[in-house]
């Protein structure tokens, strides 16, 4: 493999590398990244959690979280679909995990691969309805192209919340709320490479703020940074592009991973001989996850 490096504007490269302390290879590696300012170069180079977001700038997060916070608060039952990978099963946890914390009533199910292929489909959704009596549907990272299973839903009064980022391929069901970065490219570029895991992590946090705009005591013992470990998971493991968004949840979620796991999650890093003497690097998730 032959490295040609890209060559920039040589005073620029110069003002540019004074102002960090950097080499000249280092901001020539920024600037191909599309990264020419001094902020824009502290920022990638040194991401903080307070730079994330407004959740609620998100289209349709808003009218998703306030559909699930009713059911919180109105003790609906609700069933989560999520799909069978790391950012499905990662986001499938996130979500359950707040729900139960919020002390609302819900149950997951995961499609079998070979029996009931990928996505929400009627297979799955028949599964599901046979744990309660559901009156609201979370699909995660899947049912963005499921018309039939959401007609099917909205016929029989049950309510659906999509969060996905798989492309559209087809018509989009008008009942279903759905978070998808990929159907509305005129809004903010900020979380549009985001993954399921990361989209959930928007989401958590947009319902607990609106529980605790409405006083709710129990939104005040939980955080989203609760699940920073498992939004790097699926994030990592998904293989989106570590800018913006994605590399603050990917940076911080490989701290909380490495120092402050979960039962579930520490018995993963022993069973993958992860050595916790090191920081965790994105190739330590990414490898692991490839190879099992």
């Amino acid at each position: 493999m032959l490295w040609i490096e890209e060559q920039f504007c040589h005073s620029k490269v110069e003002s540019l590398s004074q102002d960090l302390g950097l080499s000249n290879l280092v901001v020539n590696l920024l600037l191909s990244r599309g990264i020419g300012s001094k902020e824009e170069a502290i920022t990638f180079l040194n991401p903080k959690l307070a730079q994330l977001s407004d959740p609620l700038s998100i289209p349709n997060l808003e009218n998703a979280s306030s559909r699930i916070c009713k059911a919180i608060l109105e003790n609906e039952h609700i069933l989560i679909v999520g799909d069978y990978d790391v950012d499905g099963i990662s986001s499938t946890v996130i979500v359950q995990k707040t729900l139960t914390s919020l002390g609302g009533s819900s149950k997951y199910v995961i499609p079998h691969r070979k029996t009931e292929g990928y996505g929400l489909s009627m297979e799955v959704i028949r599964r599901g309805m046979q744990k309660g009596n559901f009156s609201l549907i979370i699909a995660l990272d899947c049912g963005t192209n499921s018309f039939k299973e959401a007609e099917f839903l909205a016929k029989n009064s049950v309510d659906l919340v999509v969060v996905d980022h798989h492309k559209a391929k087809g018509k989009i069901h008008p009942s279903a709320i759905i978070i998808n970065p990929h159907l509305d490219l005129k809004s903010e570029k900020i979380w549009r490479d985001m993954c399921t895991a990361g989209l959930c992590f928007k989401l958590v946090h947009g319902i607990i703020k609106q529980l605790r705009e409405q006083g709710n005591e129990l939104s005040f013992g939980i955080s989203p940074r609760d699940h920073l470990a498992l939004t790097a998971l699926g994030t990592l493991a998904d293989m989106v592009p570590l800018t913006g968004e994605n590399r603050i949840l990917a940076k911080y979620g490989l701290k909380h991973l490495r120092k402050n796991p979960d039962l579930g999650l520490n018995k993963l890093i022993r069973i993958a001989k992860f050595n916790t003497a090191f920081p965790f690097q994105s190739e330590d998730v990414i490898s692991d996850c490839s190879t099992n």
